[in-house]
C-alpha cells in the first residue's frame, strides 16, 4: 500500500515466482485489485494475495488475463 500510495498508481501487483513450484505468489494492492486477479485467473484470493499455479511468465500469461479481465468490465 505505501508504494501504492508514493506512485499514484490506481493498481500495484508484485509477483513472487517460484521456477521450482511453478507457481507464483501475487501480492496487490489498490481498490480492486484482488478483485481483478481472482477475475482474471478465476481463482480465489486471501486478503491481498492471489496463489497462481502454472503461472511464471510476466509477459506471456499475466498481464495478457489482465488486459483480458479489464475489457471484459
Amino acid at each position: 500500500p505505501e508504494a501504492l500510495q508514493q506512485s499514484e498508481l490506481d493498481m500495484m501487483f508484485y509477483m513472487l515466482t517460484s521456477l521450482t513450484d511453478q507457481s507464483t505468489r501475487v501480492l496487490c494492492a489498490g481498490n480492486g485489485a484482488q478483485e481483478l486477479i481472482s477475475r482474471a485467473f478465476e481463482t480465489p484470493g486471501e486478503g491481498n494475495q492471489v496463489e497462481l499455479q502454472g503461472v511464471v511468465s510476466r509477459k506471456k500469461q499475466f498481464v495478457p488475463q489482465l488486459l483480458q479481465a479489464l475489457q471484459e468490465e
